[in-house]
């Protein structure tokens, strides 16, 4: 017998956040295409953006590449618009909207 038979069906790996590294549960995890960083959607990717948007009125950069000293990877607009719409503000969507329409 195999004492040691554990039952990986109830187990899932958790990621872990790259910014509060926190472990993420899949339908919340958000991965960046560009650096691969990974995100709780609405516990940390959600502020980023806002902060991003209202207060430094550009569009959503990977804030851990941000701390890093590049500035140059973007959120995708799919990722922003998901979690935009998740978090139901008509005006964090109007202010992205018009970042995005400004700089394209």
């Amino acid at each position: 017998q195999d004492y040691n038979n554990t039952d990986n069906d109830d187990q899932q790996t958790l990621e872990s956040c790259s910014l509060c590294f926190g472990d993420i549960e899949n339908d919340d995890l958000i991965v960046l295409n560009q650096c691969k960083h990974k995100y709780h959607a609405s516990l940390c990717l959600l502020p980023t953006i806002r902060s991003d948007i209202e207060l430094y009125e550009r569009l959503p950069i990977c804030s851990v590449c941000d701390a890093d000293g590049n500035s140059n990877i973007t959120l995708s607009d799919q990722i922003c618009i998901k979690i935009i719409d998740t978090a139901d503000d008509e005006e964090l969507k109007e202010k992205y909207q018009s970042l995005s329409v400004a700089t394209k």
